[in-house]
């Protein structure tokens, strides 16, 4: 298992989906991963968070 660095977002008002990806994405190495199911003033939450990688609901028409 390789250890990474890198932040990060998961974006998915699913929530069951988003903890899914959360547990690849920590499986496979990845530390830094923060889970957001609201996307009520992402702008302002993408900032504070400052994630190198986006990962987003593509069903969302948003």
């Amino acid at each position: 298992m390789v250890r990474s660095s890198l932040a990060v977002l998961v974006i998915d008002e699913n929530r069951i989906r988003a903890s899914i990806i959360e547990a690849g994405l920590r499986e496979a190495g990845h530390e830094r991963v923060t889970v957001i199911h609201d996307v009520a003033g992402i702008a302002r939450r993408i900032a504070e968070i400052e994630p190198d990688v986006i990962v987003i609901d593509l069903e969302n028409p948003n």
